[in-house]
């Protein structure tokens, strides 16, 4: 049995990446899965085939989590599916152009970024705080470069030499990649 059988999880922007690879690791250790995605229900739907394939439990639930009214929804539509939910791993994000120079960052664009980064990401650990029960787990990833693909068109903008020096100031000796994230959320 996997160390987390019997746990049920909630994973924000779980329909790629650092969010795909997290909501993997928890299904393979045992927890049934609510796959959270705002934008991406094909990829979601794969997800939960991919997981349910290898033996999980998994649904997938589109809401856009930087608004709240949508966001509020996602636990009471996982009580018919798991019950109660013990884990929340918040991983939605997105970013500012990594292309574009600060001063030309819009309101608009500076209101999506914070209002899911930020503003979404503490509404989901308010709804979380609500409804997990004592002894649950809130998980909060964060990082400039939590899509492996924003790391490779910020060093398509560098000299070649920017990514050697950047691999040998790691201690991995690597660049991260979204299963050592899932490691370290389902640890």
């Amino acid at each position: 049995m996997g160390t987390l059988t019997g746990e049920n999880a909630i994973v924000t922007g779980a329909s790629r990446g650092i969010g795909w690879a997290i909501a993997e690791r928890v299904a393979r250790d045992g927890a049934s899965v609510v796959e959270n995605c705002a934008n991406s229900p094909d990829q979601a739907k794969e997800l939960v085939a991919v997981m349910e394939a290898g033996g999980g439990k998994a649904i997938a639930i589109q809401a856009d989590i930087a608004r709240i009214r949508y966001l509020r929804r996602i636990f009471p539509d996982t009580l018919p599916h798991f019950g109660q939910m013990d884990i929340l791993v918040n991983n939605d994000a997105v970013s500012f152009n990594t292309l574009a120079p600060v001063v030309e960052v819009t309101e608009n664009e500076f209101d999506v970024v914070f209002g899911l980064n930020a503003r979404g990401a503490f509404f989901a650990m308010q709804e979380a705080a609500r409804r997990l029960p004592d002894c649950s787990q809130i998980i909060n990833i964060s990082t400039g470069v939590a899509k492996t693909r924003m790391l490779e068109d910020l060093f398509a903008l560098c000299p070649p030499e920017m990514k050697t020096i950047l691999i040998q100031r790691t201690l991995m000796g690597r660049l991260g990649q979204p299963v050592d994230v899932a490691d370290a959320a389902a640890s």
